[in-house]
């Protein structure tokens, strides 16, 4: 597809209104449409803008939404890269280890306060005697 072409779809699609086009069916197909003419846009050496010509249409709020979730999607893999990378998962592990260690260290100095307070209570008080 020539850049012309994809121009002069584009604008077509500018041209549809919601009012005529309502349904889930008919954005599932503009979807497929602006996907097509992405990929095309992308391959082709002149890349027209797409958002440009969309804007205020029906078709360019379909495109507002598919880039969105674009994205969403690519923040969610970024995310994802990043807790599975493994030198992040290594310093994780570790720091959790740490901290357990230190809570395990807290909790076995207060067993002995406990328990050193305990013992003082049971030797024989010097009055009673």
């Amino acid at each position: 597809m020539s850049a012309d072409d994809l121009i002069s779809l584009t604008r077509e699609l500018a041209g549809l209104r919601d009012e005529v086009l309502r349904g889930w069916k008919h954005e599932e197909a503009v979807r497929l449409i602006l996907y097509d003419i992405w990929c095309a846009n992308q391959s082709s050496a002149a890349t027209c803008d797409l958002t440009k010509i969309l804007d205020d249409s029906w078709a360019g709020s379909i495109l507002m939404k598919m880039q969105e979730h674009h994205h969403r999607r690519e923040g969610a893999l970024h995310q994802h890269e990043e807790r599975n990378d493994p030198e992040k998962v290594k310093l994780y592990r570790e720091e959790k280890r740490r901290n357990r260690q230190t809570k395990h260290a807290e909790r076995l100095q207060a067993k002995k306060k406990r328990d050193d307070a305990w013992r003082l209570r049971q030797l024989p008080d010097e009055g009673e005697k």
